[in-house]
């Protein structure tokens, strides 16, 4: 598999790349508002994208098919914004309001 590269923008919408060649490869659509962050997760169990956005939510993406599939929906962030999104080898993940 290539490298993927993940863009977020404030058009609400989340974009897969492939950064060898360049090419769209998704576009993830559900946030209600703009897509502040994005992070990329890959353990032995696959590879997830996470997003976090100006609509207080942060989604997680599986890559496992070609279109992606958002598989959770994280609310309840008492902040407006999520603007930040780290994940460990570990598997722990951190995510960071505004």
């Amino acid at each position: 598999d290539s490298a993927v590269l993940a863009t977020g923008c404030d058009d609400k919408v989340v974009r897969t790349f492939d950064v060898a060649s360049g090419r769209l490869t998704r576009t993830l659509l559900g946030h209600s508002n703009y897509v502040g962050t994005v992070s990329l997760h890959v353990s032995p169990r696959g590879t997830v994208l996470l997003s976090g956005g100006y609509d207080a939510t942060v989604r997680v993406w599986s890559l496992a098919s070609v279109e992606g599939e958002c598989v959770a929906v994280l609310k309840g962030h008492t902040s407006p914004s999520v603007c930040g999104l780290v994940c460990g080898m570990c598997g722990v993940c951190v995510c960071i309001g505004r």
